[in-house]
């Protein structure tokens, strides 16, 4: 578990911490790839839109078929009981709002939570894959 200040330069540093545990592993480059963009998205919420408070949360377990990872915030922003992951894609050309979807799209379970007293929790779940896995890429 990581405490992370909210800055842009924040969500790289997950990313190369996602990658640096991930390739060891042989995960491939598409599952990597989805894994970040997913995780990226929930950073970039808690920096964009936790307001009122410097820090975030980001944890991560890893498993041989499993990622999991939560990234939490305690601001003021995004209402857990009005975005429950469901959203859809915006229309091109329109600012924002992707983030949710591309959650959902790049992972296998997607939820969020409140976290107290205020803020939220995104929990991401991914099934990894690997090079000559049967599963579809």
């Amino acid at each position: 578990m990581r405490h992370l200040t909210r800055e842009p330069e924040s969500v790289l540093a997950v990313r190369d911490l996602l990658e640096d545990v991930l390739r060891p592993m042989g995960v491939t480059d598409g599952c990597r790839n989805e894994l970040a963009v997913a995780v990226s998205e929930a950073c970039t919420n808690a920096v964009v839109h936790a307001r009122g408070s410097d820090l975030y949360r980001f944890s991560a377990g890893f498993d041989p078929q499993w990622c999991h990872v939560e990234v939490a915030d305690w601001g003021v922003g995004v209402d857990p009981r009005r975005h429950r992951g469901e959203a859809p894609m915006p229309p091109p050309g329109a600012q924002g709002g992707r983030g949710l979807p591309l959650m959902r799209a790049f992972t296998d379970h997607l939820t969020l939570g409140p976290t107290s007293p205020t803020g939220l929790t995104v929990s991401l779940v991914k099934r990894l894959r690997y090079a000559g896995d049967p599963r579809p890429a």
